[in-house]
């Protein structure tokens, strides 16, 4: 009886110390991964906005996502997965490295639209109106 508790107890021991999700052969590295969850973030967000735009242009987003960095879906997959089980605080830290990227990109949109409505403003105020004369004068 000992002895079967024992060997059910080294089993689990052993089975827990394996990974439960294999790392891929063709692992996407940290920083690519990064950049292209980056792309995808940004590429949702046109579909949701834009997206007679992308149709126009002829851009499908998954497509264009494995083209711009030679991988296929399935590498895509097997990459997020792993990072997903394998190294959660790492995959945790792609998320909010590209949440940073998101913000500073929305800051900079954000500073060139109000610096665009100022030049228009100004643009405006320039403008030499003639001087309409008011009939009940």
């Amino acid at each position: 009886m000992k002895r079967s508790i024992l060997l059910g107890l080294t089993l689990i021991f052993a089975a827990c110390s394996e990974p439960l999700v294999e790392k891929p052969e063709n692992l996407i590295p940290p920083d690519k991964m990064t950049d292209i969850l980056y792309d995808v973030a940004i590429l949702d967000a046109a579909k949701g906005t834009g997206l007679t735009t992308l149709e126009e242009n002829n851009i499908v987003p998954d497509t264009y996502i494995y083209t711009k960095y030679d991988i296929d879906s399935l590498q895509f997959s097997n990459s997020s997965v792993y990072y997903a089980s394998v190294k959660p605080t790492l995959y945790a830290g792609m998320f909010e490295s590209v949440e940073k990227r998101l913000v500073t990109l929305k800051d900079s949109i954000d500073q060139a639209s109000v610096q665009k409505r100022e030049e228009n403003l100004k643009k405006r105020e320039e403008v030499d109106l003639p001087e309409i004369k008011d009939s009940l004068q």
